[in-house]
Formats: structure tokens, C-alpha cells, sequence
């Protein structure tokens, strides 16, 4: 059970650097386009919420399957950075969108709602990283 929640955090925690790390800052310097690059951003940080929301659920049930040998907080931690997502996603990228379609991408709304989803996603980014090295320094 230990080692699962490891490798689903090291799963996690490797994909949400990759992409926000690495992956996205290429698209702009790879791509001459840089609205084709916005949207193959948006995809993969699409894809990676849902892939985040996924993993979360399966680290709550195996959580749940570990029961009272776990505290409430350590069961329930993933919804942490997942939570940091879904708000990004679902709640921030329309209004990055409705501001990018009305005023442009170089507008002041776009770049204000644009930061605040890279301060989400980076939140989300730390929060999945701690869980990992809280859960590899555990010991049960």
C-alpha cells in the first residue's frame, strides 16, 4: 500500500514539473505561433488537471484502505493540490479566455488571471512535491 501511494505521488509530482517546468516553456520558445502554443498549453495543463484528479481519488483510496494507521489529514492531503487545480482550470482558465477573446493577450485581465492560474497550478505544483517527500520520509 506504501509503496503505491509512492509511486502514484512520484507519478504525480514528476508530471506537474514536467509539464509546468518544462514542457509548456517549450511550446512558446519551439513554436512560432505563439497562439498555437497557448492552446497546446491549455491542453496539457487541461489534461493535467484531469490526470490530478484521477490520481488524487486514487491516493484518497488507498488512504481509506490504510484506515486508522493514518491521520485524517494525511488521507485526506490530496485534495490539496487537486482542489489547486480544478480551481485553475475550471474556474480561472474561462476567465483567461473571456479576457484574452475581449481585450487580447497582451491586456492587463489576461495577464492578472493568467498569474494567478501559474500561482495555482505552482501551489499544486509544491503541495504534490511535499506530499511525496512527507510520504518517503514516513514511517510506518
Amino acid at each position: 500500500m506504501r509503496l503505491a501511494r509512492q509511486l502514484l505521488l512520484a507519478l504525480w509530482a514528476g508530471v506537474l514539473v514536467s509539464v509546468g517546468g518544462l514542457l509548456a516553456p517549450l511550446l512558446f520558445e519551439a513554436l512560432p505561433d505563439r497562439v498555437a502554443a497557448g492552446h497546446l498549453a491549455g491542453e496539457l495543463f487541461r489534461r493535467t488537471t484531469l490526470l490530478s484528479l484521477c490520481l488524487a481519488l486514487a491516493l484518497l483510496l488507498l488512504g481509506a484502505a490504510a484506515g486508522a494507521a493514518r491521520s485524517r489529514f494525511l488521507r485526506l492531503a490530496p485534495l490539496g493540490p487537486a482542489l489547486l487545480l480544478a480551481v485553475s482550470d475550471y474556474a480561472v482558465h474561462p476567465l483567461i479566455e473571456a479576457a484574452r477573446l475581449a481585450s487580447g493577450a497582451g491586456s492587463r485581465a489576461f495577464i492578472v488571471w493568467h498569474s494567478v492560474a501559474t500561482g495555482l497550478y505552482g501551489l499544486a505544483t509544491i503541495a504534490a512535491v511535499a506530499l511525496l517527500l512527507a510520504e518517503l520520509r514516513r514511517r510506518d
